[in-house]
């Protein structure tokens, strides 16, 4: 493990300037003006723990972390606020989109998410969680904002709706 230690300088109108205080790789002391990267550049690959250039793990495309998330998870999208009368407009244009109509419901926001207002929001799913990216990318090329757009656990949401 690369130790590092860094100094922080504040200035005028509280700018701050982050600066590498000794060497991670050999411990070496930087002068207050002295040019890091001269001297960080003449060390090698391996004085940091990584590999020589040039040679690649043969692990190097394994994922980092095991997917923890059991394959027959569910999530729901959740589409808001939405106002009352572009509701069913809204529903035109997702089954337009190919999302089946059985799976989409007009709800209330405090149905969803427990806040109290006069909100609509549309909920699709449950679906596996492993569909939810496409059907997230489905809905932001059919006009849908990111930003309205929650993806939550099936089991949080009600979709008890009209």
């Amino acid at each position: 493990m690369v130790g590092v230690s860094l100094r922080v300088r504040t200035y005028e109108r509280s700018e701050r300037l982050v600066v590498l205080v000794s060497c991670p790789a050999c411990g070496y002391q930087f002068d207050r003006d002295e040019r890091r990267h001269q001297h960080l550049g003449e060390h090698d690959p391996e004085d940091f723990g990584l590999n020589p250039l040039g040679e690649v793990d043969p692990d190097h495309d394994d994922p980092l972390f095991d997917d923890p998330v059991p394959e027959d998870y569910e999530q729901t999208v959740v589409v808001e606020p939405i106002r009352h009368d572009d509701a069913s407009s809204f529903v035109d244009r997702l089954t337009s989109a190919g999302i089946e109509a059985g799976e989409i419901a007009v709800t209330d926001t405090a149905a969803v998410f427990g806040d109290h207002g006069a909100k609509r929001a549309i909920t699709i799913g449950p679906r596996p969680h492993q569909e939810i990216p496409g059907l997230v990318e489905r809905l932001t090329r059919s006009g849908v904002s990111s930003d309205s757009i929650t993806v939550a656990d099936a089991a949080e949401v009600s979709s008890d709706g009209e």
